[in-house]
C-alpha cells in the first residue's frame, strides 16, 4: 500500500507475524491439561509476540518516517516514536504499547514464571492493539 508519502509500505512480513501471534493464542487456549503441550504453545506464543513487536514499531516507524521525514523521527525515544504515532493517529494507547515496550525488553533478561505468565497476558492485549495498528497503516 501507499503510505502518506508516496512510498509503498510493506506489510506482508507485520501481517504474517501477526497472523502467527494470533493463531497461537487460540491454539493455546485449546491446549487443554496437558501441562507440556501448554508450556511448548506458551513459548511459541511469547516467540511470535517478541516477533510481531518488532515488525509492529518497525512498521510504525516507516509510516512515520515517511510521512514526517527521517530527520524528525530519528532522535524519538520510544515513548516519543509511540506518541507521534498516536498523533498519526495510528495508535490509541501510547501508554499499553509502552508497557508491550517494557516487557519485550525485560523478556530478554528474564524468562520463567511470573514473567512469563505477565508476557502471555501482554501478548493478548498486544495482539489487538498491534491489529488495529495493520488496519490504520493499510487505510
Amino acid at each position: 500500500m501507499a503510505d502518506g508519502g508516496g512510498e509503498f509500505l510493506d506489510l506482508e512480513s507485520f501481517r504474517r507475524a501477526l497472523e502467527a501471534l494470533e493463531r497461537s493464542l487460540m491454539v493455546m487456549g485449546r491446549t487443554g491439561k496437558d501441562a507440556e503441550l501448554h508450556e511448548v504453545v506458551q513459548s511459541g506464543v511469547i516467540q511470535n509476540f517478541e516477533v510481531a513487536y518488532e515488525m509492529a514499531w518497525k512498521a510504525m516507524r516507516r509510516r512515520l518516517v515517511a510521512s514526517q521525514g527521517v530527520g524528525n523521527v530519528d532522535r524519538l525515544s520510544r515513548r516519543e516514536l509511540f506518541r507521534q504515532a498516536a498523533r498519526a493517529d495510528l495508535i490509541d494507547d501510547v501508554e499499553l504499547w509502552m508497557r508491550i515496550h517494557d516487557q519485550r525488553n525485560n523478556l530478554a533478561h528474564r524468562y520463567g514464571g511470573e514473567m512469563r505468565e505477565h508476557a502471555l497476558l501482554i501478548a493478548e492485549k498486544f495482539a489487538g492493539a498491534a491489529r488495529r495498528l495493520l488496519g490504520e497503516l493499510e487505510s
